[in-house]
This record gives structure tokens, sequence and C-alpha cells, in this order.
């Protein structure tokens, strides 16, 4: 019997995921897995170099929407447990993260980045669209401008505010996905705007940080005070999170979410790989990490062609036979009941006798 006292949750019936996200998902994927083991310079540099992860930042953040939508809407015991799940989905990337580091090799690990978002931001899917917009612009100036301080006095700061991936940069990104979500992700007319809008964005901006990455560095030192400060507060290079890289790569990435919105809006049997490789992202993420890491530590090539080529054979060939089965990847699976078991409210009570 209920307890009366009890608030009870409505039932929803399962989200269904959104075909597009999906794909962008697997593309951010492959362009991390390029990026890692074989671009080495040229236009596969430039395209690989900040923008997938940029991309999956951004893509992170509709995620944080989406699993607290429900919750937001109905409110009372429902947000409490949409936000304890995220909670506890961040305290799992971060453990994650501490195991990857024995394997990654050279490769850069992301997971705490996200896990400590996720801690830090589990409250603002609730918030207004204006406190979202100016927490977007709070958290962008912020970026720039701890960038700037770090590499103008060097202060001992803890690693996750610095390269390659600031905290506060990412908390731009996800601040972004979380508009996306609010205003863009139902409307395609939105979505065609904003591709027309970010597209020409990202080119410019990828064209101004290869023209100033070169100057840059005798640029600081004539100007130096507070106009070499400010120059590092625009900072255009990848993984800076200054102004001019999150105005660029949040361009890029916005273009390609709202260019996948527009052209995946329907299952389709050729697209099926691609979605079922973003449904599992971060099976196949850690997957990389741990096969190319120790390889990559053991060697020192520029590029590695055939690990890099079938890594991304395998990340969609593997995921789309798990599709024909299961709805999850391994860790996604693994990921849903640890927060379920941890968001419970259906545990009966314990008594303990104090001895």
């Amino acid at each position: 019997m209920p307890d009366p006292q009890q608030p009870t949750l409505p039932s929803t019936p399962a989200r269904q995921r959104v075909i597009g996200l999906d794909v962008a998902r697997a593309l951010a994927l492959i362009g991390m897995v390029s990026a890692h083991l074989l671009a080495t310079g040229g236009p596969a540099l430039t395209v690989t170099d900040g923008f997938p992860s940029a991309l999956f930042a951004v893509l992170a953040g509709i995620s944080l929407a989406l699993m607290s939508d429900r919750g937001v809407r109905v409110g009372g015991a429902a947000l409490a447990t949409s936000r304890h799940s995220l909670l506890v989905r961040g305290l799992v990337l971060i453990l994650l993260h501490q195991v990857l580091t024995a394997v990654n090799g050279p490769i850069q690990v992301v997971l705490e980045a996200f896990g400590m978002a996720y801690l830090a931001m589990a409250w603002m899917p609730r918030w207004r669209t204006r406190t979202l917009w100016l927490a977007l612009a709070v958290l962008a100036l912020a970026s720039g401008t701890i960038h700037a301080v770090i590499l103008t006095f060097y202060p001992p700061v803890p690693a996750v505010l610095d390269y390659p991936y600031p905290l506060l940069g990412w908390m731009t990104y996800m601040s972004v996905g979380l508009l996306l979500h609010r205003l863009v992700l139902h409307s395609p007319r939105r979505q065609v705007a904003l591709l027309a809008l970010c597209a020409p964005v990202a080119v410019a901006g990828t064209l101004v940080r290869e023209h100033t990455a070169l100057g840059l560095p005798s640029l600081l030192e004539t100007q130096g005070g507070i106009r070499g400060v400010l120059c590092l507060i625009v900072d255009p290079t990848s993984h800076s999170a200054g102004l001019a890289d999150l105005v660029t790569t949040t361009a890029g990435s916005l273009a390609v979410i709202c260019l996948c919105l527009l052209l995946f809006r329907h299952q389709a049997w050729w697209s099926f790989p691609l979605q079922a490789m973003g449904s599992m992202s971060l099976t196949v993420y850690v997957a990389h990490v741990a096969s190319a890491g120790p390889v990559m530590a053991r060697s020192t090539l520029p590029s590695y062609p055939l690990l890099g080529w079938a890594t991304i054979v395998l990340a969609l060939v593997l995921p789309t036979l798990l599709r024909l089965r299961w709805r999850r990847g391994p860790l996604e699976e693994l990921m849903r009941r640890l927060t379920r078991i941890a968001t419970n409210p259906a545990l009966p009570p314990r008594s303990f006798h104090h001895r």
C-alpha cells in the first residue's frame, strides 16, 4: 500500500532518441579519432583541431537538458531525482577519467571536465532563458580572463581550469547546448537560420585562427601589460577557451548540429551505423582511448593510419550490431543502472541498533 504522504511521480514513456543528435555525436567521435591518429597537417588538422571536442561539449549540454526535461516540467520529487542523477553521472565520469589516465598515453582525456561540469550545472536546466544567456556571457568572459591570467602571471591553478580542457570553457559550450535545446531543437526554421549564420562565422574564425596563431607570441612580447592580457582574453588558439576560440568552435558545432538535425530527421538504413555509434558515445570514446593510448605511448610516429581507420570502422560496425539486440552500449547501460540505484526513491527504511 503506497504511503499517502509520499509524492508519486507520473509515469512517462521512454524518451525517444533524436537521430540527428546521435549522428552529430558520431561525427564528433570520428573527429576525435582522426585528431589523435590520422591528422598531421593541412585541412584535416584544421577541421579536427578543437572542433570535435567542442561539438561533443555542446552536445553534452543538450543531453543535460534532455535528461532534465521531465524533472523541470513536473517539478518536485521528479526534479530532485533528475538533479541527483546528473550529480551521480558527473561523479562516475570523474572516476572513469581517473581509470583511463592509466592507459591514455599522450591522449588528453576529457571526461573529468565533463564530470565536473555536470556537477556544477545540474541546477541550470530549470533556469529561465534570460538567466541562461547571462550565465553564458559570464562563463565565456571568465573563461577568457582566466586563460589570460594563467599565461600572464603563471599562478598555481587547478589543472581542470587550464589547457587543454578548461572547465569554464566547457561549461560555456554546455550552456550553449542548454539554450540550443530550448530554442532551436524543435524548430527546423531556426535550425536553417542558425546554420546559415554559424557556418560562415566558423569558416572566418578558422581563417583568423590560422593567421593569428603564428603572430600571437610576438604580438604579446611587443604589447605586454594590459594590451597583452586583452589579446589573450580573445585568444583564437584552439583549446585555449579564449573568446575568439569559443566563438569559432561554437559556431562550427552549431552548424554541424543544425545540419544533422535537418538531414537526419527520420530513421534510414544508411544512417543507422552513425546513429548507433552516436548512441554509444561513451563506450566508443573509452574503447578508443584504451586501445590507442598504449600504442601511442610506445611509439613516436606522427600518425597511425591503420589503427585510425580500423578504429573508425569498428566504431561503426560493432555499435550497429549491438543496437540490433540492445538499446544501449555497455557503459551507457552501466551508467543507467548506477544512476537508477543511486536515485531510487522506493528504497525501504532501514534502522540500525547502536551498541
